[in-house]
């Protein structure tokens, strides 16, 4: 299916693959699964077509749209139900150190007061009432910005080692959390 997809788009654009110079892939955070194919397929596209691969995360977009901004903002993404990805941004860089998942019922209180941001929904539905006062910025991307930031690295000579370039995973996967949980139990 996403091999398809890909055709899609390349025919879309006029383009074949061999008009490929590199690749682009989001490395999440996002689903477990739909990461580890996005990401396999471009391994194997750049490997088989011999072309450089640069990966951007979901945040580093939201520090490009964001790069106005004087004062530290908190950058929310949705992850599954109830629960939300968090990082910090400040001048035009995310903190990939402070990223992690709060849930609905705790998001008011770890933001407090602090400048939001919301990629991909709109936060303002999740804050009712209680946020009618608050500026959060609504931050809209697509592929554009991906291919933007990936062209911004490939003219500073910078792609991705195709041997370690890794999904952003901020938690683990539930196969994983079962797995620590039987290692426990021996």
């Amino acid at each position: 299916m996403i091999i398809r997809k890909i055709q899609n788009l390349l025919e879309s654009a006029s383009l074949s693959i061999d008009n490929l110079d590199a690749i682009t892939v989001c490395l999440g955070p996002g689903s477990f699964t739909g990461l580890r194919i996005a990401l396999a397929a471009a391994k194997g596209m750049a490997t088989a077509l011999e072309i450089p691969v640069v990966g951007i995360n979901l945040f580093d977009i939201a520090a490009y749209k964001l790069g106005q901004q004087t004062e530290p903002v908190c950058v929310i993404a949705p992850f599954i139900r109830d629960e939300y990805f968090i990082v910090d941004i400040s001048d035009g860089q995310a903190d990939i150190g402070s990223a992690q998942t709060v849930s609905s019922n705790g998001l008011a209180e770890y933001v407090k007061n602090r400048k939001l941001a919301a990629i991909g929904f709109d936060l303002k539905l999740e804050f009712g009432d209680k946020g009618s006062n608050r500026e959060i910025f609504l931050i809209d991307y697509d592929c554009s910005d991906l291919i933007y930031l990936a062209s911004n690295r490939l003219n500073l000579g910078q792609s991705d080692d195709l041997e370690t370039l890794e999904p952003l995973y901020l938690r683990k996967s539930q196969a994983e959390i079962k797995y620590d949980k039987r290692q426990k139990q021996q």
